[in-house]
C-alpha cells in the first residue's frame, strides 16, 4: 500500500459532503437487488423446468409450420427479385 499514490483532492481524506456526490443507494440496496435478480432467474429456472418439456414439444410438432414458412419466404423473394421480359 506503500507504493499506492492518489492525486491531492481525490484521496479519502479530501471527500467534501457539501459538494461531492453520494449514491444515493447503498450497500442494503445492492445486497437487495442482487437478492431480486437471484429470485428472477429461480423463477426463471423453474418456469423452464417446469414448461420445458411442452416448448420442446411444441418447437417439434411445429418445425412444419417453420419450413413451409422459409419455403414462401424464399418463393416470394424469387418472385420480387425475378428478371421481367423487357419484351411486352
Amino acid at each position: 500500500m506503500s507504493k499506492t499514490r492518489f492525486e491531492d483532492g481525490k484521496r479519502y481524506q479530501d471527500f467534501n459532503a457539501s459538494t461531492d456526490k453520494v449514491a444515493e443507494y447503498g450497500l442494503t440496496g445492492l445486497v437487495l437487488g442482487g437478492a431480486g435478480l437471484g429470485l428472477a432467474k429461480a423463477a426463471k429456472i423453474g418456469l423452464l423446468a417446469k414448461f420445458g418439456k411442452v416448448l420442446i414439444g411444441l418447437l417439434i410438432a411445429g418445425k412444419k409450420v417453420i419450413v413451409a414458412g422459409v419455403i414462401v419466404a424464399i418463393a416470394g423473394l424469387r418472385a420480387l427479385f425475378k428478371k421481367k421480359d423487357a419484351t411486352v
